[in-house]
């Protein structure tokens, strides 16, 4: 890695970052809808995509907190978006351009209040693993996330600490009883992720997730380890009308995955 990809960006480049992941998810609304027209304007704005979170209306300094979509000057930022989205009809660039416009003067007032945000330890006693605190339904299933907490650097740079951090959740869920493990994340369709767990996590995987949501298990893959745009990801977005990492949910048992790690 460069000099440069172990810094951590400054909050300009973070502003950077939330202009184009918000033009991304402008140019995939658009495409969206002229796929699925029986999904509304509104529908796909509050619950495909997250630029909510990433303006002003947001005042948490924290991850993924509630939103209030009946605030009058969000429906305003809707309605006047959905008015773009009408006037440009097939003209994606177009629309892409000016409804980021409705959203600009929000995302800069936000943008100092998000760094913070983004750059918050994310408490977890697994490392870059995060467990949920209960079991599932079933009483036995233990799901978990995943954070980069060694952030600008990549987890897939230091295999040994990752390795670490499956260790430490093995012993969190013996300590809770679990018999499984399971995760929902576009990491399940990356090699690089897939290659640290035994074969029996990829040979249960869910097929491609096709209901896109608004969350970090689809939409994370936008983000560098050093929490900047990632081009490359986007590009293929863009390019293919797909996600590249397409979210997956696997699962294996507790034992395979502690043998796996011996």
């Amino acid at each position: 890695m460069t000099a440069r990809e172990m810094e951590k960006p400054s909050q300009s480049e973070h502003l950077e970052y939330l202009e184009k992941i918000v033009r991304l998810k402008l140019f995939y609304l658009h495409f969206r809808l002229k796929r699925h027209p029986e999904e509304s304007f509104r529908f796909v704005l509050r619950n495909r995509v997250d630029i909510y979170r990433k303006t002003a209306l947001n005042t948490i300094c924290g991850l993924c907190p509630a939103v209030d979509f009946e605030q009058p000057a969000w429906r305003a930022m809707e309605n006047a978006a959905e008015q773009v989205y009408l006037h440009c009809g097939d003209d994606a660039e177009q629309f892409e351009r000016e409804a980021f416009q409705v959203f600009r003067s929000s995302i800069e007032e936000r943008a100092a209040l998000d760094y913070r945000a983004t750059w918050m330890k994310r408490e977890s006693p697994c490392g870059s693993i995060v467990p949920e605190e209960k079991l599932q339904e079933d009483g036995k299933t233990l799901g978990f996330h995943i954070a980069n907490s060694i952030a600008p650097r990549s987890f897939f740079q230091e295999p040994e600490y990752l390795r670490g951090c499956l260790r430490e959740l093995v012993r969190y869920a013996e300590a809770r009883h679990a018999e499984f493990l399971v995760c929902s994340s576009w990491l399940n369709s990356h090699p690089r992720w897939t290659d640290c767990f035994p074969e029996e996590w990829t040979r249960g995987a869910s097929p491609p997730e096709s209901d896109i949501q608004w969350h970090y298990g689809f939409w994370g893959q936008f983000i560098t380890a050093r929490k900047t745009f990632h081009e490359k990801n986007a590009a293929y977005l863009r390019e293919r009308r797909d996600f590249r990492y397409p979210l997956r949910h696997c699962r294996c048992s507790l034992k395979s995955l502690k043998e796996f790690l011996s």
